[in-house]
This record gives C-alpha cells, structure tokens and sequence, in this order.
C-alpha cells in the first residue's frame, strides 16, 4: 500500500502564498454575504417606509378633520355648559330638541408600528429618521389614550338627553365631564398639528377628508337650543 506524504513547502513565499489566497477567498465570500444582508434591509426599510407612510396618512387624516372640527366640538361644550346650567336651575334638558349622541374620537392605527419593530426593520432606518418616527408614534399613542378617555366623558354627557329630572350628584358628574372633555379637546387639536407637522417632515399628506365625519360633529338641526347659533 502507498502512503503519500505531504509535500514539503518550498519556501516562505509559497506558504504566504496559499495562506493569502485562503484569506482573500474568505474575505470575498464574506464581503459577499454583508452585501446580499446590507441589499436584504434595503429593501425591507423601502417596503417598511411606504407601509408606515400609508399609515401615518390614514392617523393624520382624522386629526387633520380634528383641528377642521374644533369650532363645532367648542361651541357644542358651550352649549352644554349652558344645559348643564339650565339642568342644575331644575329645568330638564330633555325632549326632541336634546343634545345628540356625539363620538369625536375616530380609529387610528398602529399596527405597521408594531410590525416594523417586531421585524427588527425600523432599527436599519437612518438615526434621525427613526427618532422622528418614534416621536410620532410615542405622540400618537398619547393622542389615542386622550380619544379614549374622551368618548367616555362624552358618552356620560349623554345624560343630559335622558327623560326627568336630573339630580344634584349627576350634575356635578356632568360638570366634571364637561371639564374633562374640554380639557381633552384642547389636548387632541394642540398635539393634532404637531403630528402633521411631523407628516410633513416625512413628505406624507393626511388622507383625505371624511365628510360623513365632519358633518355629523358640525350640522345641527335648525333652531336646535343647544346649537348655540349654528
């Protein structure tokens, strides 16, 4: 049986030689492997910018219509200020004439948020574009708990509709929601123009207008007592 021996190196140079060669094949298959990862997130950040541009556009929208509304939302508290008065002098607000059923608030999203963060993509964003991205949607969560909150003052102001008369806790509970909703209407439209300056900062426009939204917080039937000129 032959036994072949392993041939001897014939100098340094060779040895340098095989050595280097085994280097720069490493290092190309290396550089290689970065530049298909580098191109990868590329690509995923170009695909998780448009997808939270949609989403910044459809946020933007309803707080756009917030700040259209915010005459109508202060001249509907003023109008309740002056029921809660008249309820608290013993005359009952009720009758066909009686404050509507009103939600100001309006769905926002942040599911793409979470989606780009659990994908790990938003970490390859640019640093000062992940910083405004984040003041936003660390604003925009804000805003929802404040909408929140305010849908239920309004839904306890709703009180203010029912039949008989209403008694002196219950008016002092309107009040406080009274205050409550004027506070967070103040706190929604403020922060609302600071979030669509930062849509601008990102080039995205709100999404267009809902009318159907904006007409019910703003039409109110004619000679209505609570319309407060309208």
């Amino acid at each position: 049986m032959d036994i072949h021996k392993p041939k001897p190196w014939h100098g340094g140079r060779e040895l340098l030689k095989e050595v280097g060669t085994i280097v720069i094949g490493v290092l190309i298959a290396l550089a290689a492997e970065q530049t298909v990862e580098m191109l990868r997130w590329r690509q995923a950040v170009g695909a998780g910018r448009e997808t939270l541009h949609k989403e910044i556009a459809f946020d933007n929208g309803y707080l756009r219509d917030r700040i259209t509304i915010a005459p109508c939302m202060d001249r509907r508290l003023s109008a309740l200020t002056a029921l809660v008065a008249d309820a608290a002098a013993g005359k009952p607000p009720n009758g066909p004439d009686g404050p509507r059923p009103m939600v100001p608030g309006r769905l926002t999203l942040v599911s793409a948020w979470n989606a780009e963060q659990a994908s790990q993509t938003v970490t390859h964003f640019p640093r000062d574009e992940l910083t405004k991205l984040g003041s936003y949607y660390d604003l925009l969560q804000s805003v929802r708990a404040w909408i929140e909150q305010e849908n239920d003052a309004w839904a306890s102001l709703g009180a203010l509709g029912s039949k008989g008369p209403i008694g002196p806790q219950d008016i002092a509970l309107l009040r406080r929601d009274l205050q409550r909703a004027r506070y967070l209407e103040y706190l929604t439209v403020i922060n609302a123009r600071r979030e669509l300056e930062h849509g601008r900062e990102f080039g995205v426009q709100p999404g267009p207008p809902r009318k159907d939204y904006i007409d019910h917080i703003c039409d109110v039937p004619a000679g209505a007592p609570w319309s407060m000129g309208q």
